[in-house]
C-alpha cells in the first residue's frame, strides 16, 4: 500500500500504545505493529512477532523484514509502526521536574553506561511518519506506565540501536520526508527507501 494516512490525535496514539503494551507477553519476544486509517476512518492494526517469522533468505534486519511485510499487506494507508517488547530502562535525572528514561533495546542486557541502574520493564514504542517517537514504559512491579514523547522536529535523526529500523520505516511512509534520508546518507546511518 503506497502513501500514508494522517496521524491521528494524541488520545488515539495513547490508546494505540496502551493496546500494544496490554497485549504483550514477554515470552513472545518483540512484536512489530503497523497502524493505519482508511478513508472511512476504519483503523487498521496488523502485528508480526519477530521471533516467529520464517527464516530469511536474504541478509536483512528482522525489523526491516517485519515492517516491509506489514506495509505490503496493508489494505489501507499507514501512519506509523510500533513495537511491544520487554527490556530494561533506567531513569536519569535531568535537572527538570521529570526524569529522562533511557530505554535499552530489546535483547541488550547492559547499557553503554554501566553506572545506570537498570529496571526490567515492558514497553511499547510508536513511531509515526512525522518522526515523532512515543514510548509507554511499565517497569517491573509498577502498575502505572510512564509515557515519554520525543518530537521529530527536535531530533531529525533516528534513535541509536535497533529502534532506528522502525523510525526509518515510519518516516519513509511520507514521501515528502526525502530530505531526512538525504541527511542520513551523509553519515548518520543507513536508509531504507519507501516501498512502492
Amino acid at each position: 500500500m503506497a502513501g500514508h494516512a494522517p496521524i491521528p490525535p494524541p488520545k488515539f496514539l495513547e490508546a494505540a500504545q496502551s493496546y500494544m503494551l496490554g497485549a504483550h507477553v514477554c515470552a513472545d519476544g518483540p512484536v512489530i505493529y503497523s497502524w493505519g486509517t482508511g478513508d472511512d476512518s476504519t483503523i487498521g492494526i496488523k502485528a508480526i512477532p519477530v521471533d516467529r517469522m520464517p527464516p530469511a533468505t536474504e541478509d536483512i534486519h528482522p525489523y526491516d523484514r517485519a515492517t516491509t511485510v506489514l506495509q505490503r499487506s496493508a489494505p489501507i494507508p499507514l501512519w506509523g509502526f510500533g513495537m511491544s517488547y520487554c527490556g530494561h530502562v533506567a531513569f536519569v535525572p535531568t535537572g527538570v521536574s521529570d526524569s529522562m528514561a533511557v530505554v535499552i533495546d530489546p535483547g541488550r542486557t547492559e547499557p553503554d553506561n554501566p553506572r545506570l541502574e537498570l529496571q526490567r520493564m515492558c514497553a511499547a514504542v510508536l513511531f509515526v511518519h512525522s518522526a515523532d517517537r512515543h514510548d509507554l514504559i511499565r517497569p517491573a512491579g509498577k502498575s502505572e506506565p510512564t509515557a515519554i514523547t520525543f518530537r521529530g522536529t527536535d531530533n531529525p535523526y533516528p534513535p541509536p540501536g535497533e529502534m532506528r529500523h522502525l523510525w526509518i520505516a515510519a518516516v519513509a511512509l511520507d514521501r515528502t520526508n526525502i530530505e531526512r534520508f538525504a541527511a542520513l546518507d551523509h553519515g548518520h546511518g543507513t536508509t531504507r527507501p519507501p516501498i512502492q
